[in-house]
């Protein structure tokens, strides 16, 4: 099993690889919002300073995102879909990594998501 750190990256190269914004050290949008919502998404399994250390920020940081996460679900545009993709990449990695994870699960969530996508792609028609 890979420890912490590797694991919280995999989650954040995925997370920016599913959303298509650059893993950048800026202030600008959207890259705020992402990290935020990756960092709401990893506070349940990883502490804090696990998390700054992945996210190349400091606790405070975190600590802001913390109080600040119902807000930025609300009223900050794009957040609640960051924060969804950053969740589900965050359950997928965790489970992968710690092994509490099979094949048959797999299969059945690759069967979901395949009905999902046929769906969105019949909506767009």
């Amino acid at each position: 099993m890979k420890n912490n750190l590797e694991i919280i990256e995999k989650i954040v190269k995925n997370v920016h690889c599913i959303v298509g914004v650059p893993r950048i050290n800026t202030r600008k949008q959207p890259h705020v919002q992402l990290r935020a919502a990756i960092a709401m998404a990893l506070t349940p399994r990883f502490n804090s300073l696990e998390i700054c250390k992945a996210l190349e920020r400091d606790r405070t940081a975190v600590s802001y995102y913390k109080n600040t996460h119902d807000a930025n679900m609300l009223y900050w545009k794009d957040y609640d879909k960051y924060y969804s993709v950053a969740q589900k990449q965050t359950k997928s990695v965790f489970d992968l990594e710690s092994g509490n994870y099979d094949l048959k699960t797999l299969d059945k969530e690759i069967e979901v998501l395949l009905e999902r996508r046929k769906k969105l792609i019949e909506s767009e028609v």
